[in-house]
């Protein structure tokens, strides 16, 4: 793992500069399919809801940077028992010291107070519908489970997508409205 956190960065994984510049001069052209893809590999096909005009300035942030810890933690809850949605394994002798246990303890979910509403959408490859309903189902507050009517909806439409004014907007001023 040390080895791993040396090539992406030890406390923040960021594109470097190299990086996005090579990305920029990759995504124009007819080579921006490329990029079109790649994006569409990770977060659903969805070429109907692709900004064209937008595209160019979301390659120019894409990706952005996270904590390393937690492109770790993701790896472990995909690599994990399905049906967990666990804290950070340190590995089983760490996770005795630290939890009381060898392996380490679910989120309490049941224990979230705010009112909490999930939209998805059955073509998010991030957030599947079986993970969301499940998620829904083990929060202390859910109030509302919404799906995109769009089937074609992927994780980024809904902030990048032409009709997210459409599909997503108009369900978030209907929630603010109830609060």
């Amino acid at each position: 793992m040390q080895i791993l956190l040396g090539l992406i960065g030890m406390h923040e994984f960021m594109p470097s500069k190299i990086f996005l510049t090579l990305d920029s001069f990759i995504c124009q052209g007819f080579t921006k399919i490329l990029c079109e893809n790649a994006l569409f590999a990770i977060a659903g096909f969805s070429p109907a809801e692709m900004n064209m005009t937008l595209f160019p300035k979301l390659m120019a942030f894409t990706p952005a940077g996270a904590s390393t810890r937690q492109l770790l933690h993701y790896a472990q809850e995909i690599a994990t028992v399905i049906g967990h949605f666990r804290q950070w394994d340190y590995g089983p002798i760490i996770n005795l010291a630290e939890y009381g246990r060898t392996y380490p303890p679910e989120y309490p979910l049941q224990k979230v107070t705010a009112p909490v509403y999930l939209i998805y959408s059955k073509n998010d490859w991030l957030a599947a519908e079986t993970d969301v309903k499940k998620l829904h189902k083990h929060l202390g507050n859910a109030q509302g489970l919404l799906l995109v009517e769009d089937h074609g909806f992927n994780h980024l439409d809904f902030l990048y997508g032409i009709n997210a004014y459409k599909y997503v907007y108009p369900k978030v001023v209907d929630i603010f409205d109830i609060y």
